[in-house]
């Protein structure tokens, strides 16, 4: 013998269920849109319908500044240093940042020194740790 409810029956408790919820969220003041499958919503006063802005824009993209400076700095040994050459059109500054991060990661905040050249087409690593 089957034991379930009637379609309607199971619509209307979990329709109720739904209700319970929505109030606890308005009573919360919490942002809430909800919508149901039968095209039925819910928003909350507060709601903004408007698009949640999204990451940025690459510039680079995955693995293009990875393969201009990890040649250079993967085998430094304290004391060593390597020298970067940044590609036209390049800015120096990403492939500064991404070297610090690498390096940070790989060796520990501090492990080295960089510089940029006056004309900003090499950066100087010096591994001190």
């Amino acid at each position: 013998m089957d034991m379930q409810p009637p379609p309607s029956t199971a619509n209307d408790i979990r329709r109720k269920a739904a209700d319970k919820a929505i109030a606890l969220l308005a009573a919360s003041g919490a942002k809430y849109h909800v919508k149901f499958d039968d095209g039925t919503e819910f928003k909350s006063a507060n709601y903004d319908d408007a698009p949640v802005k999204g990451k940025h824009k690459r510039i680079h993209k995955p693995g293009e500044l990875h393969a201009i400076y990890m040649p250079v700095i993967q085998d430094l040994k304290p004391g060593d240093v390597g020298v970067i050459n940044i590609p036209a059109g390049m800015q120096i500054r990403h492939i500064q940042s991404a070297v610090l991060g690498t390096t940070n990661r790989m060796w520990g905040a501090g492990a080295v020194i960089t510089e940029r050249s006056a004309d900003k087409t090499q950066l100087t690593v010096l591994r001190v740790e």
